[in-house]
């Protein structure tokens, strides 16, 4: 079965091509729900509004070396082999809430020397649920699916752009989601840009998730990346600062991008942005 007829779990790595691996940070499925707090009079938590979607684009060489020490640091410190969970890792919870904090210490510090080694590259698309919804004044709870749809078009895009930037050909990797509507959506909008050829050097679009026979060490390494944006983009003052660093219109760096399209005219207007508590 082709990759293009349903979200298809990926799995076997070729580990002598070149992958993106995709990662969500933060819930793009609640925007119905943000809206809908909205249209009360209520707000959202910046950690409740922001949705961070991370692209990592991995080089061979890189993607078999992750695959070695993931395998050895796992062994070392859990003394079995499972997918890292980067929330976890952070919150020492789950399976790490066992290691003595000496051991922790030392796993996060080996983790952090192996992928400082490694060749990649970072997309990532940023957005703020409560922002969007008060500057444009969504009220069709009908608009949840069509914004998700142009942030991951426009990431889509993004990636596609890199990777012409490199000559260079790959398949997409992205973690599945807990809801198969959401991954259908994905899937369609990524056939869709496909089918009008905006598409040429992303060949195809697999999904995968923890509990699988295969997990890719590519798709660990994005989820950590991942989560190190999501804190990021959550703490209220980091697109100044972002802003002020790079000094760039529009776009905080090449690589970092603050979703903020409008979806549709005229029904939309800007209107000024109420701070979320």
């Amino acid at each position: 079965m082709s990759w293009m007829d349903k979200p298809t779990i990926l799995k076997s790595i070729n580990k002598n091509c070149y992958y993106v691996f995709a990662d969500e940070s933060g819930d793009i499925k609640g925007m119905k729900s943000a809206i809908k707090k909205y249209l009360k009079g209520d707000i959202l938590r910046d950690r409740d509004s922001t949705f961070v979607l991370t692209s990592v684009f991995i080089s061979p060489a890189c993607l078999k070396a992750l695959y070695v020490t993931f395998k050895s640091i796992k062994e070392k410190y859990l003394g079995q082999v499972i997918p890292f969970h980067a929330n976890e890792v952070e919150k020492h919870s789950g399976i790490y809430k066992d290691l003595h904090p000496v051991s922790y210490q030392n796993m996060i510090r080996e983790i952090d020397d192996e992928v400082r080694k490694c060749r990649y590259v970072v997309q990532a698309t940023a957005f703020n649920k409560w922002d969007y919804i008060t500057k444009y004044d969504v009220r069709d709870l009908n608009d949840a699916s069509k914004i998700i749809c142009s942030i991951y078009k426009k990431h889509f895009r993004r990636v596609e752009a890199m990777l012409d930037d490199f000559g260079k050909d790959a398949t997409m990797v992205i973690e599945e989601s807990s809801d198969p509507k959401m991954d259908k959506m994905v899937l369609n909008v990524f056939k869709k840009l496909k089918s009008r050829g905006v598409l040429h050097h992303l060949n195809g679009l697999y999904f995968t998730r923890k509990s699988a026979d295969m997990y890719p060490a590519g798709t660990e390494l994005a989820d950590f990346v991942s989560e190190s944006m999501f804190h990021i983009f959550t703490h209220p003052k980091c697109l100044i600062s972002l802003r002020k660093t790079y000094k760039i219109k529009n776009t905080i760096h090449r690589d970092i991008l603050v979703f903020n399209d409008l979806i549709k005219k005229p029904a939309m207007e800007s209107k000024p942005s109420r701070t979320a508590a």
